[in-house]
């Protein structure tokens, strides 16, 4: 009689791509998602959202990044919206293809719209900020009217 034998044969579980925004690490008998910093594992363990915040600059000259929009906002946040870069050393926005503009995947997956009023306040000085779908609106007091930048009431 031949002795019994068998072999364990790993499944690279990766193949299937099952982390979002991540890269994926086949282990014996499982695997695991890994974030690039900035970002963490949500509960499943398989999407990498947005945690770091950080400066929201609204414009690059020459290679410097320009007026601080707001000191603590996520990257997706920023970049998606008024942003043309992040963080301390500044780095150039990439845009996400997936969502259009005023639209983040803050949670992975779905494109939700940026509360641009709430991300950034004081976005509308002296007046008053409306979230609207992908974008917002300044609205000013009576007596007041939008500048040429359509944000500030002069």
């Amino acid at each position: 009689v031949a002795p019994f034998s068998f072999s364990l044969l790993d499944i690279n579980e990766c193949t299937s791509n099952p982390c979002v925004n991540g890269l994926c690490r086949n282990n014996a008998g499982s695997f695991a998602c890994e974030c690039s910093p900035g970002s963490k594992l949500d509960l499943s363990g398989t999407i990498c959202v947005d945690s770091m915040k950080g400066t929201c600059w609204l414009n690059i000259q020459e290679g410097r990044c320009e007026v601080n929009i707001n000191g603590a906002t996520l990257k997706s946040e920023c970049c998606a919206t008024l942003g043309a870069a992040w963080g301390s050393p500044c780095e150039r926005c990439e845009i996400d293809a997936a969502c259009p503009r005023g639209y983040a995947r803050r949670k992975g997956l779905s494109c939700e719209d940026v509360n641009e009023c709430d991300v950034f306040p004081g976005v509308c000085p002296n007046g008053h900020c409306v979230n609207t779908a992908g974008s917002f609106r300044c609205e000013c007091p009576e007596g007041l009217t939008l500048d040429g930048s359509g944000r500030t009431c002069v």
